[in-house]
This record gives C-alpha cells, structure tokens and sequence, in this order.
C-alpha cells in the first residue's frame, strides 16, 4: 500500500464524520427551531384555554342562576342577579372571540367546526335568556342549551391543544378537572332549581348519577394525572366548602331544606367551582412557564450548537492535516485494529469466539453473569450456555441473519454454571476481513431477570387493588366488557352485583383506618367463598366490590342470583373478629342481568348501582334486582 493511497483511506475516514457532523448539527438546529416554534403555540394556545376557561365558568353560573330563576316564585330578587351575569358572560365570550382572531392556531377543520357550532349556539342566547326571564322555558331545555356550549368549549380546549402537540398529562388534567367542574355546575343548578321549585324525585336521582360521574372523573384524575397536577388540585379543595356542600345536597334529598337556603347553596356550590376553575388556571401557568423555560433553552442550545459545529469543523481539518505529516508506518493488523475497537470491559457481558464459535476470551461481567471463569470457559464451545429452551427454529433463523447481515440481536434464556436458567438480551456480530470472510464472532449480553420481574409486578399492579390483591376497578370495566360482548354475540347470561357495605364509615370512626382496611381484606376472602369457577371478583373503590357471575342457567338466572346474593349478605352480616374488636357489619347489593338492550358496560353498572342505593333506601341488608 502506497503513500498516495493511504492518505485517500484517510482523507475518507475523516471525509465521514465531517458530513455527520454537519448532518447532525443541522438536526439539532432543527429540532431546536421546532422547539422555539412549539413554544409559541403553546403560549398561543394557553392564551386561548385561559379565555376558554373563563367562559364555561360564566355559563356555568348563567345556567344555575336561570335555572332557578324558573321556578322562583320571587322574580325581582333573583332577577337582578341574572341580568348582572348576562353582561359578564357576554363579555368573557368577547373576549374569547378577540383572542381567537388574533390566534393562529384555528386552522384545523376539527377546530374550525367546534369553534362555529360554540358561536353558532351563542347567537341564539338572547332569545335563550328571554325565555328564561318570561320563564317560558322548561328546566330540562334551559340545561341541554348551556350544557351543549360548555360540552364543545371543553371538546376545543382539547382539540386545541392535541393538534399542537402539546396534549401531555398536565392537559389531560387541566380537561378532567374542567369536567369535573362542569359536572359540578349541573348539580349546582340542580339543587338551586329544586330548592326554589320544589322536590323532585327524577331530578335527585340525576342528582345521584351526577355525583357518581363526578366521583369516577375524580377517581381517574388522581389515578392518571402528573404528581404536581394531583398536588395542584388538592391543594386547592376546601373540606369545609366540601363539607358544606355534602350538607347541602343531603338537606335537599332529606327535605330539611327550603327556598331560603337556595341563595347559600347556589354560592357554595360556586366556591367550590371556583377552586376547581384556580387548579386549572394553576395549571395552565406552570405549563406556559414550562413552556417559556423550553423556550429560553431552545435559544440557548441554538448559539451553544452552532458554536460547536464551527468549532469541531476547524478542529477535524486541523486534525486531519496534522495525521497526513506522520503517516509513516505500515496499515495495523485489521482484524486486531477490528477487535480492539469494541470496548472491551464494558459493563455488558462479552465473549469472543473463533468462526467456529470457539470461546477465545471473556470479560470479567461475563463470569459475573454466568459463573465461568475465564480458565473455565476459555476453548469451550459458546453453547456451553445453551439452556434448551429454545427449539432449532429459533437458532436457525439467528444464524440466518448472522449469515445474512452479519449481526443478530434479541432476548434469549441461558444457562449458568449452577445450571439456573436466566433471560438475557444478546447481540451476536460477525468480524470479517476485506473479502468478507468471517474471523471471529463478537457477543454481548445483559442478564435482564430483574427487568423482566419488574414488567411482571407492574403488570400485576396495574390491574389488581393493591391492598386486597383482588382485580381493580380499571381490570373490572376490561372484563365486564369483554364478557358483555361475548354474551351479546353467544346468548349467554350474566349477572353484575354491585355490593356496597353497610355502616363502613362507622367502623373506620370507630376503630381507625388500619382496622378498616382489615376489614376490606377479610370482606374480599369472604367473598371468594362464593364465586364460582370463572367468576370475577374485583374491588372497585372503598367499600365498594363487584362481581361478575358467568353463565347462569337459562331460566333459573333468577334463582342463581338469589342464592348468591343471599349467601353475601349471610357471610357480610357475619361478625367479624379483627385484632380482638368485634365488628358487625352488612351489605346492600345492586344486581342486573345482562343483556338485556343495554348500549354499553356503562350502562350495566349504572343500572345496579341503582339497584343497590335502593337496596340502601329500603333498610339495608338486602339486594336488589334491577327491572326497567
């Protein structure tokens, strides 16, 4: 090999990494530049959701108020309040409108079309409102017309952010929580419109599903949300407002409440909104400030990158002139100039072999996965390791890709020296010359048994309650879906209990939570007793559990519930014995049959938890079969 050629072998080498670096300098500035420019339209998009924000919180309010306003046989004191709020919704929806027209971030047809059916149904808000103050409307139309404003509001600030890339936990939060809020404002105007109108058996029962819907939404957003959004969000709730509220709502069911106490409900029911509304806002600034942070970095990044890629060009000509003066000697051995290549006391395990995958040296993480020493494994043949969990199609197809492309890559299970079979995530590469023959074989592996047991406890936790063991709420909706489609396409018949105990709250007053959770535990093993095989168990939240019972006989499904339920309730009512205390207890039991018409699981639950607040409402104790 002559001088000339040498220094062109050079010239390439360094010809290389020039053009990636120039290639990736030119991805990082890119990315940066996205970065800035997705800074921007988070700000823009924060601007807008602020806006929105502010505008649900003021229909929401206008909607309670006319709600009211209905039924009140008083119209002057009411009627002053309401015109008050009419002037700060229309100008929350000015301001929403001004910020849209300087926005660009509506330019998605989604967006467009969601944005036009808001103004669309805010055009007819005056004749709305004139109904309203003519009380000429009903209380259910007065709702679906607010209800279906704030139902696209919250839909855009989800479309807004979701098409600019910006859709993260901290705006999942922000959503749930303004659903919450809304949920909240309809039951606001519930017990407003009864309170001044008069009890009314169908609303309280919306009244109850309503607080159900609201407790679910809760339930998932401390389940799914980011710690800093949970900590926002609890930091911002009020027990007494809550305490107030609770009291408020069981006044209105129990009847011990009348028009006078409208006004003082309707204004604790907007505190609360209003703590939800500040958890939102609180969001949405500490993500603009995030933003701002990625914003200032970007910039940063951008000079620092630039800097450097000037920086290392002068230095690879620098460098690659000063090679060109001292080339003198002979081309290294190749093959060893290969092999030294590799870091060869990484923290991987490494074996070299021979093209007959003779062992011919290993590092010391080697030994330390294995149990073979160097002296040990050194001439052996690499399956030494081989554990016969895997048939000859497995290795067949690996040592095509060797043939192939040189290089194979993937999990397979080995085996130590004390015979212990292990998982190991294993890359084989091929060494060979300039004529493409193969020297020698290059293995690197990790053993991944800690890995794989923790995929297998994060499973297990993802679907199971962690205090009792027993399948969770989220499992138990996965299941209840599965075998209300299997039923549907099968004919089969199921029945879903929903089982609430009696008088808990009691015995976690009386002997401390710590008992209480003893209690639960006991309560899921009594429960077990009674399923049958393939029967589904699942806790669904506090001292709420769920059965699925599969395949009942045809025609005797009614029979087959009554015996279980009746077999729930003897072992629930049987005195417990936990740490010396004697508790008694019972349970109230919501059963439906499915299918039965139902559109969907939610359907299902709805129905017997229904069941079951009868069952409450009838002495406890009991259960109840659910019939249209």
């Amino acid at each position: 090999m002559n001088k000339y050629s040498l220094q062109s072998k050079i010239y390439l080498i360094f010809a290389i990494p020039i053009i990636a670096i120039v290639f990736f300098a030119f991805i990082s500035i890119h990315n940066e530049y996205l970065k800035l420019q997705n800074a921007h339209i988070v700000k823009e998009s924060s601007q807008v959701t602020k806006v929105l924000i502010n505008l649900i919180k003021n229909i929401q309010i206008e909607r309670g108020l006319g709600a009211g306003y209905i039924v009140t046989k008083d119209k002057n004191s009411y009627k002053k309040n309401l015109l008050q709020h009419y002037k700060q919704t229309n100008q929350s929806y000015n301001e929403f409108l001004k910020v849209l027209s300087n926005s660009k971030i509506n330019n998605d047809f989604k967006t467009i079309q969601i944005t036009n059916n808001i103004k669309n149904e805010i055009t007819n808000i005056d004749q709305v409102r004139d109904k309203i103050l003519n009380s000429s409307i009903t209380f259910s139309d007065e709702i679906k017309y607010y209800s279906y404003i704030n139902k696209n509001i919250i839909f855009l600030i989800k479309l807004i952010n979701k098409i600019n890339r910006n859709y993260n936990v901290e705006t999942n939060a922000l959503i749930q929580i303004e659903t919450i809020k809304e949920v909240a404002g309809l039951q606001r105007a519930n017990i407003y419109y009864q309170l001044l109108g008069g009890l009314n058996e169908k609303l309280q029962r919306k009244l109850h599903i309503l607080e159900v819907k609201k407790q679910n939404i809760i339930d998932e957003l401390l389940l799914t949300a980011s710690k800093k959004s949970k900590n926002i969000y609890r930091s911002n709730l009020s027990n007494k407002i809550i305490e107030e509220l609770e009291q408020c709502k069981n006044g209105l069911l129990n009847g011990l409440l009348t028009s006078k106490d409208a006004t003082r409900c309707f204004n604790i029911s907007t505190t609360y909104i209003k703590t939800l509304n500040n958890s939102s806002i609180e969001i949405l600034l500490n993500y603009l400030k995030e933003s701002k942070k990625v914003e200032e970095d970007a910039l940063k990044y951008l000079s620092i990158i630039i800097m450097i890629w000037f920086a290392s060009l002068i230095s690879l000509f620098i460098i690659l002139y000063i090679l060109t003066s001292y080339i003198k000697k002979e081309v290294l051995n190749i093959n060893k100039l290969r092999i030294a290549s590799y870091a060869f006391d990484s923290q991987e395990a490494m074996v070299i072999t021979d093209k007959d995958a003779n062992i011919i040296e290993v590092n010391k993480a080697f030994t330390n996965i294995t149990g073979y020493t160097a002296l040990e494994a050194i001439g052996k043949n690499a399956n030494l390791l081989k554990s016969d969990k895997h048939d000859i199609y497995f290795f067949q197809k690996m040592w095509d890709s060797i043939i192939t492309n040189g290089k194979w890559h993937g999990e397979i299970y080995n085996k130590r020296k004390n015979a212990e079979i292990y998982p190991e995530r294993l890359s084989i590469t091929a060494i060979k010359d300039d004529k493409g023959n193969t020297l020698n074989y290059i293995a690197q592996f990790l053993d991944i048994s800690d890995i794989k047991k923790a995929q297998k406890e994060a499973e297990f936790q993802a679907s199971h309650d962690f205090l009792t063991g027993a399948l969770n709420r989220r499992h138990l909706l996965q299941r209840l879906h599965e075998e209300f489609h299997k039923a549907v396409r099968h004919s089969f018949v199921h029945a879903f209990l929903f089982i609430d105990l009696d008088h808990f709250k009691t015995v976690n007053d009386k002997f401390g939570h710590n008992i209480g959770d003893l209690l639960i535990i006991e309560v899921i093993n009594r429960l077990k007793k009674v399923l049958r095989e393939g029967d589904v168990l699942a806790r669904i939240s506090g001292d709420e559990f769920g059965i699925i019972t599969l395949n009942l006989e045809d025609k005797n499904e009614i029979k087959a519930v009554d015996t279980i339920c009746k077999k729930i309730l003897k072992l629930i009512s049987t005195e417990f014995i936990l740490e010396g205390n004697k508790i008694n207890i019972s349970s109230s039991i919501g059963v439906k049959l499915f299918p039965n018409k139902e559109k969907n699981i939610q359907d299902i639950i709805t129905h017997a938890d229904t069941a079951m607040y009868m069952a409450k409402h009838d002495g406890k104790n009991r259960y109840i079969l659910y019939e249209h």
